[in-house]
């Protein structure tokens, strides 16, 4: 991290880049592990299918995503963004804190999302996808991958947290999100008796959500989708 705020433009602009491609890479190499394992118990009858508009769009989405990172480390060289210390012992707290209130925002920027209006104009091609494939996370409007990179940067600049809290907390973000638009469910059964499993947004949460797009807006949990009379049943 001390790194990205003192070396040149250039070299950061190839860092993020290779970072988020090799995030891109590690959400596809997940997907299609899990599915290949897993492909007797689809949720759906098919994948959706795999067309080459949706490769150029995803690959987009990771330039902007590469660009959020950029304005990220520039806010922190200006002194908008402050890290805290690494503090192993503090970093759960962190990591809890930051899925607490991205979940909340998220399920309003994704309620907006689908305004008439905005679904039509943004929205829209990423519920193209009616089912899933392996680069369906990233099947976004561009304009989306920069309104969630915003949130969190809105969310880093209201609390210092630790460059490791920040990591671990990508890292979900990417394994949630790639776990959301799988076609198989990975949760068993039994673990809707828990009460913590059954906060969670599942792979069947989700993929309802792709099939009825007026529910099911939450992302990491249910939670908001209950409070706010938004849930279908799985």
């Amino acid at each position: 991290m001390e790194y990205l705020q003192t070396c040149g433009w250039m070299e950061l602009a190839a860092i993020s880049l290779v970072l988020n491609f090799g995030l891109y890479f590690l959400s596809i190499g997940i997907y299609t592990v899990i599915s290949y394992f897993s492909n007797k118990n689809t949720i759906q009858a098919d994948y959706q299918q795999l067309k080459r508009s949706d490769i150029f769009l995803s690959i987009f989405v990771v330039v902007c995503n590469a660009l959020v990172m950029i304005l990220s480390v520039n806010l922190l060289r200006q002194g908008w963004l402050v890290l805290a210390p690494d503090n192993p012992l503090f970093v759960v707290f962190e990591v809890g804190l930051l899925l607490w209130a991205m979940d909340i925002g998220m399920y309003v920027f994704h309620r907006i999302a689908h305004h008439k209006m905005l679904f039509r104009l943004i929205h829209g091609s990423h519920h193209q996808h009616t089912s899933t494939n392996a680069i369906s996370l990233f099947v976004l409007h561009p304009l989306e991958a920069i309104g969630f990179g915003l949130i969190l940067i809105g969310v880093l600049m209201l609390y210092s947290f630790s460059a490791m809290a920040i990591t671990a907390y990508l890292l979900i973000n990417l394994i949630w999100g790639t776990l959301g638009h799988l076609n198989v469910e990975v949760f068993p059964p039994k673990f809707k008796s828990m009460f913590i499993i059954n906060a969670l947004c599942t792979v069947t949460f989700h993929n309802r959500h792709h099939q009825s797009p007026h529910y099911n807006f939450g992302f990491y949990t249910n939670v908001w989708d209950k409070i706010f009379g938004t849930y279908k049943e799985e």
